[in-house]
């Protein structure tokens, strides 16, 4: 994952930066922003060079924080941490959206009917922003905190929010630094091209040893009113497990229950059974060699789903 320092690479504004809009506070924002990142607490030094501020400037920012409620320092005086009042702040968040309150309740039944972890996560930026994460005693375990975010390239939610969203949106995306991970990570634009499109035709996604070595993932989209793909929910699963005929199966309940999801958004589609029905055919494993598309074995594809 992206270190801090990596993240707050960009200069901070010294001043206002437009009309209303004051560079001081964006960057007292910028610390509590970096207290938010792993190792979680800093030092004064620490938190002064990876944000490019002076010492002093960096200590009146904490010292306002602090006094604020939002950060506190651990018992020898030394580290800076986000305070309790973060959580109180961070999770309204949460509280406030249509999107996890519809979602819960059938992720928590997905992961016990299905034994697997159950991500749910919305776009933002380059990367996917997790909301919530359920599972099950037994499930492949890779949890993820409320508030991490993974590559939009290197994760099934991602590539799924990224095929679905505007194309421009892809584009910029398909024009950066494309990071690897493992020698599965699509790091080639053109790769990545044609497994978005085989996703927009299909409407499902997977990720395949593209992040860890060991992880697999199957994720669908969950539509608002409009029919835009707002959030996705996935299922982990051990890479070793994902099969044609698995993958297949994950994409069927994970389908049906991101419709379900998206009906409490106000989702109406013309036909839900032949959505979800319409939307699988070939699977997309077996798929790719150290990150290369390798040919489909038409074989695999044909035999039946088993139900759990």
């Amino acid at each position: 994952m992206p270190s801090a320092t990596a993240m707050f690479h960009e200069p901070l504004p010294s001043h206002e930066t437009a009309r209303g809009v004051m560079g001081s506070t964006l960057r007292c924002l910028a610390v509590l922003e970096l207290l938010a990142t792993p190792p979680f607490d800093y030092g004064l030094t620490q938190i002064a060079q990876v944000l490019g501020l002076a010492k002093a400037t960096a200590r009146r920012f904490l010292a306002t924080l602090e006094a604020a409620g939002y950060v506190e320092r651990d018992a020898d005086q030394r580290r800076y941490r986000l305070a309790s009042k973060s959580l109180v702040v961070g999770t309204a968040y949460l509280r406030r959206s249509p999107v996890y309150r519809a979602a819960y309740l059938h992720m928590q039944e997905l992961a016990r009917v299905a034994e697997v972890m159950v991500h749910l996560a919305v776009k933002e930026g380059d990367s996917v922003l997790f909301l919530c994460t359920v599972g099950q005693p037994g499930a492949v375990y890779l949890y993820a905190d409320i508030g991490e975010r993974r590559p939009v390239h290197a994760t099934a939610m991602g590539k799924l929010l990224l095929a679905l969203g505007p194309q421009a949106e892809a584009q910029r995306v398909l024009s950066g630094h494309l990071e690897r991970f493992t020698r599965y990570t699509m790091t080639d634009p053109k790769v990545l091209a044609q497994e978005l499109e085989m996703i927009r035709q299909k409407g499902y996604a997977v990720m395949y040893r593209e992040i860890y070595e060991q992880l697999g993932a199957v994720a669908a989209p969950v539509r608002d009113s409009s029919g835009q793909a707002v959030a996705a929910i996935c299922a982990d699963v051990n890479a070793d497990q994902l099969t044609p005929e698995s993958e297949l199966h994950y994409a069927r309940i994970l389908l049906e229950t991101a419709l379900r999801i998206s009906a409490q958004l106000g989702y109406r589609p013309a036909n839900p059974d032949l959505t979800i029905l319409t939307t699988l055919g070939e699977p997309f494993l077996p798929r790719r060699l150290d990150g290369v598309p390798i040919s489909r074995q038409p074989s695999l594809t044909s035999k039946k789903i088993s139900s759990r």
